[in-house]
């Protein structure tokens, strides 16, 4: 089978059906995905779609399947460390549906929409169990991918079911169980072509005093955050997951790398489990200091580290 350049893969057929499917002005074409990305770091896209709409994105994965091109899901991009070269053979679609139904105790959102936002809107209608997300800067549909969570909560907690579009462009709906969740890990993982459209969440409804302290339990997390975590530079959050019975960041602070740099890259002077973008990172830069500190862990603890963060090369 002849496999087609990079230049034939998006010639003008293939652009002219996709802009037609999601709108011309959804369709960007040699865009930098570092705009995308929390890190800002990340080489060009060849076609990056923003989809807006259940029905665009359903059109859009069929023409992508019947003519055997390959995609990328993004998100909010908050976990993700792009290549310098980009994305040069796969579209990408950034999925912004910010659909949002509230009944009762009952969350059903969009996976575009931000967790801290619906952390926010859970608040502002009495709904607990969602504080933990205030803080994390990802979308829905990332978050239940990843079993994002803080202080001892995670999405498993909240999580009833999810609407998600299977290969073959069909809609289905996953149940909490079939999720498969696991710490910073979900069916997903092993089934990348799956993708979530919406989620239904379960909170818990409150009524006076108890709903104020809602408010200011995340107003804590806000506050804990902003002294522990180095939010004043770009980061794609923590590095590493969790060792069993050790934590990342301190495993990496006891090596006394704290600040260690290469390039751009730093490990964090305020957490040691977050790698910052000074200013001038690359791709390269990030994946010199990971396999740096994942050596060092190694050598000095003989405890292997595991990347939490996702890695798209072109």
């Amino acid at each position: 089978m002849n496999i087609p350049s990079y230049n034939n893969i998006f010639n003008v057929n293939v652009m002219g059906n996709i802009k037609d499917i999601a709108g011309h002005d959804s369709v960007l074409q040699d865009v930098l995905l570092s705009k995308f990305t929390t890190f800002r770091i990340g080489g060009v896209c060849k076609c990056l779609v923003i989809i807006k709409r259940i029905e665009n994105l359903i059109k859009l994965l069929n023409f992508l399947n019947d003519n055997q091109l390959s995609y990328k899901i993004l998100g909010n991009g908050s976990n993700l460390l792009i290549d310098d070269m980009g994305i040069q053979k796969e579209v990408v679609i950034k999925i912004s549906i910010q659909d949002i139904n509230l009944s009762d105790d009952t969350i059903k959102c969009s996976s575009g929409v931000t967790l801290p936002y619906l952390a926010s809107l859970a608040f502002k209608n009495s709904l607990s169990g969602l504080e933990f997300g205030c803080g994390i800067p990802a979308s829905i549909g990332g978050a239940v991918i990843m079993n994002a969570g803080a202080y001892g909560r995670c999405m498993a907690d909240c999580i009833v079911q999810s609407e998600i579009i299977d290969e073959r462009g069909n809609i289905k709906i996953l149940n909490a169980k079939s999720h498969e969740f696991g710490y910073r890990y979900s069916i997903f993982h092993r089934t990348p072509n799956i993708i979530i459209v919406s989620s239904t969440l379960k909170l818990n409804l409150k009524d006076g005093r108890d709903c104020e302290e809602i408010g200011e339990v995340m107003n804590l997390y806000k506050n804990k955050r902003r002294l522990t975590q180095p939010y004043e530079f770009p980061s794609a959050g923590s590095i590493f997951r969790h060792p069993k019975n050790h934590l990342a960041g301190k495993l990496i602070e006891d090596c006394n790398l704290k600040g260690y740099k290469i390039g751009g890259a730093q490990i964090s002077k305020k957490h040691a489990g977050f790698i910052i973008n000074t200013g001038d990172a690359t791709c390269k830069n990030v994946l010199d200091l990971i396999e740096f500190v994942k050596n060092t862990v190694l050598k000095e603890y003989g405890i292997e580290l595991k990347e939490e963060i996702k890695y798209w090369n072109f």
